[in-house]
Formats: structure tokens, sequence, C-alpha cells
């Protein structure tokens, strides 16, 4: 049996509605599903999607 192990990496994000929070995404997760979790944390705090995701990777 293979075992892979997977790390969360940890985004702040500031939502439309001014909410700022921190989620979990693997640290192996595509631009999309960052996106797409993203816009889903947006979704659950103000109730709409955004119309635009801004990424930013900070040292």
């Amino acid at each position: 049996m293979v075992s892979t192990l997977s790390f969360a990496a940890s985004w702040t994000i500031t939502t439309t509605c001014g909410v700022v929070g921190t989620i979990q995404i693997a640290d192996n997760a595509s631009t999309s599903q960052v996106a797409q979790a993203v816009s889903q944390y947006n979704y659950n705090q103000c109730g709409v999607r955004p119309a635009k995701i801004n990424l930013s990777i900070e040292p």
C-alpha cells in the first residue's frame, strides 16, 4: 500500500462584503481549484459569487 501525504496551505481571504478569514486548501491544488474554493467561501459569507478573484502569494 502506497500512502501519499497531502499538506494544506493556508490562504487569507478578504470577501466582497469585507469578511476576512482563512481557509486551508491542499498545497497541490490547481489555480482553478483555489479559485473555486475562494468563490465558495465568498458565497458562504456574503451570499454572492465574486465577479473577479485576485490571488496574491506573499513570502
